[in-house]
């Protein structure tokens, strides 16, 4: 499991996670991306009601140069 916390303002948002920063929140290992089966998006306590469109979710590796 990993868990991470960002801040979304109105409007477009980019949000990146460069894949090595993704390591397991109680045992602070990498996490296997092959195993990868399920993202879960949610506000923590909004103050009133807030619709969220989520919108291209990929996995990316390293950009090559030709």
């Amino acid at each position: 499991r990993y868990n991470k916390g960002f801040v979304i303002r109105p409007g477009a948002n980019t949000i990146t996670n460069p894949f090595h920063s993704l390591i397991t929140s109680e045992t602070k290992r990498q996490l296997n991306l092959k195993k990868i089966y399920r993202v879960l998006v949610f506000m923590a306590q909004p103050k009133e009601k807030t619709a969220l469109y989520v919108d291209y979710i990929r996995l990316e590796g390293k950009k090559r140069s030709l």
